[in-house]
This record gives structure tokens, sequence and C-alpha cells, in this order.
């Protein structure tokens, strides 16, 4: 069984069993899949840098036999809308645009996965909205630079994410 349903093209659109929608939040026009179990066990899938919502094709269909998945592109990423401004790019306004497409599902409690930047908007999304949050997990999330600069050399040198703080100046 294939993960991923076709569009009639040869690029892969929608997850499987999941259903592709387009949405407005926040002045922009989002992408996301959903479908699956009992919305009383909603499951958001928070992709990461230089991903899409699909990163999750592989365990979806076997997440989806117990739970509900709501699986959207990031603000700038996939089939949802690129702002122009990069300020409309930040992690706070992308937990937003994952709040109000909860709230247009109707779904007031969540169990959220997210991956690499993904879990920094989900982590802003815990802070923001702690009460539609039952559980969360991040999963191979940065270090703020804070943190990296207490590290020891032995720990900095143990993870691929070092190089991207040796490219400190590229990201300012």
């Amino acid at each position: 069984m294939s993960a991923i349903k076709m569009n009639g093209s040869n690029s892969p659109t929608v997850i499987h069993g999941l259903r592709g929608e387009y949405t407005e939040v926040n002045g922009i026009k989002m992408f996301y899949m959903h479908g699956g179990g009992d919305k009383k066990k909603s499951l958001v899938l928070v992709h990461g840098l230089f991903q899409t919502g699909m990163m999750w094709r592989r365990v979806a269909p076997r997440l989806m036999e117990d739970h509900y998945l709501i699986v959207p592109d990031n603000r700038g990423y996939g089939q949802s809308e690129k702002p122009a401004e990069m300020e409309k790019m930040t992690k706070r306004l992308q937990a937003q645009d994952i709040y109000e497409l909860l709230k247009q599902l109707d779904i007031t409690k969540c169990v959220m996965l997210s991956h690499d930047r993904g879990a920094r908007i989900a982590r802003t999304f815990a802070m923001d909205y702690p009460e539609m949050l039952l559980g969360v997990c991040f999963m191979d999330m940065l270090p703020t630079e804070y943190i990296y600069q207490e590290m020891t050399c032995t720990e900095t040198g143990t993870h691929h994410w070092d190089q991207l703080f040796k490219l400190a100046s590229f990201w300012r």
C-alpha cells in the first residue's frame, strides 16, 4: 500500500488515507491534510525546516488507525502560502496558524508531535496555548544559542547541528 496519493501529475500531494484541503488563517492560505480516527484523539504533526507535511508519510498510516491526524504545511512551506515579508515567518505566527486551524476544525485538545524547526513552533504553541495540549513531543530540536554556548567542545562535536552554529552569521 502506498502512503502517497498522487494528484494526477507525478507530484505527491496527500498522504494516503488523509484529505488535503486549504483554509485561510491569519491572512494566508494554508494547506493541511487531515483524517483518521476519533477527533477526541487528535494528533498534530508539525514538520521541520525545508520539509512539508509529507515528511510524516511513512508514520501517518499507522498513526491514523488510532488518532485523528492534522498535518499542516507550515506558513511558507509546501503548498501553504509564502508571505513576501520575512517578519511574517515567525514561529509565533506559525503557532498561531496551527491554533486557528484547530479552532476551525473544532479541536479543543490535542497531542503535538514536532520535528526540527517544527519543534520550535510546537514549543511556542505550548507556551501560548497550553490549555489545548494533552502532550507534546519535540524531536531533533536545535538548542538555543544560549544553551549551545554553555556546552563543552565534546558535547558540541557529537551532534550534526554543530555545523549550523558555525554558520551563525548566515542566520542573522
